[in-house]
């Protein structure tokens, strides 16, 4: 290319000496046409017809639902193209590519409509009916994610998640520890666990769909060739019937005369074709007879002896014995001399009803590529298309929230691809960078091509959920007095389900003055914790009162002496990134019990006064009840009929109910230590 530059520059340089001296020697002529001779010449234009090679393939309905998923396979004619760009000198880049079906005789089109159908204003380009372009990567890769969240496994792990949410959410109600235990295993290992075993296949077929489908603006290097797959709406040029069959069977569109011979297919070629020969008088077991004959006459060969035979069998002659040209029997004499004759016409019709069927083959239907040869892209800008972040070990994909908030996972590091066009020799750039300290974004070399930059980041806090992020990449000017040049920038949205945090564990110390929570989270963001009693009092704890251990950022320290709590059944509960966990196994605030007043009624005494708080849902019952005699030294024990939120109705004993004249008092102990005595009063 720079030898052909040269021989051009070169050859305008002396041809401005020419014009300008009218009386150029006879060596600066000779100079000139040796220039010329020697000169490569420069192509003004390079086509892509004689420079591009293209093969088809059709990917089936079984391989593009594996490969590509159900909702694809169903909805489009999936086809593989192997494009080589042969041309030593420039690069291809794809415009477009579409079927066209204006050959088909089932289309409906003419190239006469076709012709006349475009517009001639310069200003404006015209379709072509019968050519249906593939759906763009973007377009497929949308349709392919949305159906995504109604995929069955999608939906029964919703279901799972919900329903260990729920059951998470009302732990506070259980008194069973194992089965509280139990709730935060299923939703903090079985339902991920079931995640695992039963993986998500639609990410790796949306990755496919961005690897290989069709993009606008593809680059093919020049002498290279790449793969790509294009996705062709079924519907748009199939009706239900072939569509079915097309689905079930594509090879009976490509060589459509087998369904005579296959009686496996037979049933869905009936059922697509109607009683389209219901006229005729014949049907399909007339037209398999007479295979044999219309096979001899499509493909004659030399002193075939079915020929004469075959020809009768359909009606036919030869109307020219030099090009064998065929034409159905018309009378030699008479009145009708030259006319068709009915009868032959007749036995014609099952040759035109082959002749229809092997004229349905897809074989007339043409895969076009379009685009343009290029000499230089590093001139052009570079084109965003798509922005992929790469999964991280131990938090998964970028759905999850570890991802975005968790800086310890991976080191921080993120990787991904930006993918486009014209990316070769450009930086990247987030214009969110330093609102977000992001650190260390560098442009990653190994894997990166003209269609791919792959880069990487580092995470120092975490990135909010619904962030957005602005994707640039920048080139360096093709001139000194030119600008970089900049693509369009690519809007990435960070979006992830925040994921509640789990409480695993709870540790009283033994001087009833701090508790030491574990706590399970998939990221890094600040955790707060409130505690909440039987009696419905909700206590925040304060961040001061908060201590991280060093060593396991999931173990915290709380200290709860300075919060003044009411004596009881206490649970612990953590927040963090606006969800709540689950609540943790109870603990009981120290009482000291006292007593105001005990009131004998019939069969009861009702007592008040401070801490009578029942404590058997945290640890066994440590308050309990007492009377005892005057006169006597040996108490006797007394049950609680009704703890009656702190105001405790006991059970009268049937030896005192039967005595009125009994005197004495009610005594509370704590742990079997009498802590306050009063004297029981009559009630009113």
């Amino acid at each position: 290319m720079k030898r052909t530059l040269s021989s051009l520059l070169l050859t305008i340089c002396f041809c401005s000496i020419a014009f300008a001296q009218d009386d150029a020697s006879d060596k600066t002529r000779k100079a000139l046409a040796d220039a010329a001779r020697n000169g490569n010449g420069l192509h003004t234009q390079i086509t892509v017809n004689g420079n591009v090679h293209a093969q088809a393939v059709l990917i089936p309905k079984v391989d593009a639902r594996r490969i590509f998923g159900s909702e694809i396979a169903n909805n489009y004619a999936v086809v593989e193209i192997n494009v080589g760009n042969k041309s030593p000198d420039a690069a291809l880049i794809i415009h477009g590519v579409f079927i066209d079906y204006s050959r088909w005789p089932l289309s409906g089109s003419t190239p006469s409509e076709l012709n006349a159908s475009t517009s001639t204003d310069s200003y404006q380009a015209s379709t072509f009916p019968s050519q249906v372009a593939s759906e763009e990567y973007r377009i497929v890769r949308g349709q392919l994610l949305d159906a995504q969240t109604d995929t069955l496994r999608n939906r029964f792990l919703r279901l799972l998640t919900l329903a260990g949410n729920l059951a998470g959410a009302f732990t506070f109600s259980l008194n069973e520890q194992g089965i509280v235990k139990g709730i935060a295993a299923a939703t903090g290992v079985g339902i991920p666990g079931v995640a695992t075993a039963w993986p998500d296949k639609t990410i790796d077929q949306l990755n496919r769909v961005s690897d290989f489908g069709f993009r606008s603006n593809k680059v093919i290097p020049k002498q290279a060739s790449d793969v790509i797959v294009c996705f062709f709406p079924i519907d748009r040029f199939l009706t239900p019937g072939f569509r079915k069959l097309f689905l079930k069977s594509p090879a009976l569109f490509f060589a459509p005369l087998q369904m005579l011979v296959d009686k496996k297919a037979e049933a869905e070629a009936r059922a697509a074709l109607g009683d389209l020969f219901a006229g005729f008088g014949f049907g399909f077991e007339e037209l398999k007879k007479e295979l044999p004959c219309y096979m001899t006459i499509r493909h004659p060969r030399a002193n075939n002896p079915a020929w004469a035979p075959c020809l009768d069998e359909f009606g036919l002659e030869v109307k020219d014995a030099n090009t064998n040209e065929l034409r159905v029997k018309v009378y030699k004499e008479g009145n009708n001399k030259g006319k068709t004759i009915s009868t032959e016409f007749d036995k014609f019709k099952k040759f035109m009803g082959l002749e229809f069927l092997g004229g349905v083959s897809l074989n007339r239907i043409t895969v076009t590529v379009d685009g343009v040869m290029t000499v230089d892209v590093n001139t052009v800008a570079a084109r965003i298309d798509e922005v992929e972040i790469d999964k991280v070990t131990d938090c998964g994909d970028t759905g999850n929230e570890c991802v975005w908030t968790d800086v310890g996972a991976g080191g921080g590091v993120r990787t991904g691809v930006i993918r486009g066009a014209y990316m070769k020799g450009g930086d990247i750039a987030i214009a969110e960078k330093d609102a977000l300290h992001i650190d260390e974004l560098q442009k990653v070399e190994e894997g990166s091509n003209d269609e791919e930059l792959h880069f990487s980041f580092k995470l120092t806090a975490p990135i909010p959920n619904q962030t957005k992020l602005h994707f640039t990449v920048t080139k360096a000017p093709p001139s000194a007095d030119t600008k970089k040049l900049e693509s369009n920038s690519y809007e990435y949205l960070v979006a992830y389900s925040p994921t509640a945090p789990g409480i695993d564990s709870l540790n009283l110390s033994s001087d009833k003055k701090t508790l030491t929570v574990r706590v399970r989270r998939l990221n890094s963001a600040a955790v707060t914790f409130s505690l909440h009693s039987e009696a419905g009092e909700d206590v925040p704890v304060p961040d001061a009162s908060v201590t991280m251990d060093a060593t396991d950022h999931n173990k915290f320290t709380l200290a709860i002496d300075g919060l003044s709590l009411k004596a009881g059944c206490w649970v612990v509960q953590a927040k963090s990134g606006g969800l709540s966990s689950n609540r943790s196994e109870k603990f009981a605030v120290e009482p000291k019990p006292t007593l105001d007043s005990a009131i004998r009624r019939d069969k009861s005494i009702t007592v008040t006064g401070t801490d009578l708080i029942d404590f058997s849902h945290c640890g066994g019952q440590r308050i309990t009840f007492k009377l005892l005699k005057e006169g006597t030294d040996a108490p006797t024990s007394v049950n609680v009929l009704n703890w009656n939120n702190g105001k405790p109705v006991l059970n009268l004993p049937d030896d005192v109910q039967k005595d009125s004249a009994w005197k004495g008092k009610v005594q509370v102990y704590l742990d079997d230590t009498k802590q306050a005595e009063v004297d029981l009063q009559p009630g009113s």
